[in-house]
């Protein structure tokens, strides 16, 4: 982004008119018109000042048999100038192997995001799990919801009927004044108003057959203690 020749930030964390462009979807078929916003900015810092934006999108049948369709950048002030580049779309192969997209963030923060715009903020985080040059992602910001933390859309394709999946990740706690390692309470597999619990995992899943479902996940490794001065893995199935 440019303002009077000079680069310059927008702020990816509010709706607010400093705020940053967001790439959109259009398609025409038959009368009817569908918007959709496909990808946002999820860190509020540029690299070399380039933002990243990266998103997933699974098309609707109208979409898929649109007469017309484009892609547009929307939402950044007007006295700014956008300048773009490296555009691409597109078709994700189906490859229900790894679900995740750009797990270890060698990507940057593409294809993940906050949970909601405004309420919490996501950066690069380093030195990651795998030493000094490895990234991990930060959630900060998060006001007093524990909920608010980090997401990204899964390829629901891959959910069938009588399978079993892995979740696994690692997980580190901050404080958000000193940057130092804080512990929680392992034994504790529930949002107590203490506050003690470690970090869950969640898979929400939005118009499934007899509705939305909502499915917390707790760390289930035996004899699980935290270390606050490392990453601690995380595995569950379901």
């Amino acid at each position: 982004f440019e303002s009077k020749g000079a680069t310059t930030l927008c702020n990816p964390y509010t709706w607010n008119s400093d705020r940053c462009s967001d790439f959109f979807l259009y398609t025409y078929t038959q009368g009817t018109r569908h918007y959709r916003r496909v990808a946002w900015i999820a860190s509020g810092d540029p690299i070399d000042g380039w933002y990243e934006i990266a998103g997933v999108y699974t098309l609707i049948e109208d979409q898929a048999n649109a007469e017309f369709a484009k892609v547009y950048f929307d939402g950044a002030a007007a006295n700014l100038d956008v300048i773009i580049d490296d555009v691409e779309v597109n078709k994700i192969p189906l490859t229900c192997q790894e679900l995740v997209l750009n797990p270890s963030f060698e990507e940057s923060t593409a294809f993940w995001s906050f949970i909601d715009r405004g309420y919490s903020k996501v950066g690069l985080y380093s030195p990651g799990a795998g030493g000094a040059s490895d990234f991990a992602l930060r959630s900060y910001g998060r006001g007093s919801s524990e909920w608010r933390g980090i997401r990204q859309q899964l390829d629901n394709r891959c959910f069938v009927v009588g399978a079993e999946y892995t979740i696994s990740a690692k997980f580190r706690l901050l404080n958000p004044s000193t940057g130092e390692g804080e512990v929680c309470d392992t034994n504790v597999q529930y949002n107590n108003g203490e506050r003690t619990q470690c970090p869950s995992v969640v898979v929400y899943g939005w118009q499934c057959q007899g509705g939305d479902v909502y499915w917390r996940f707790w760390n289930q490794i035996p004899e699980f203690d935290w270390s606050k001065d490392s990453f601690n893995d995380f595995k569950n199935n379901f």
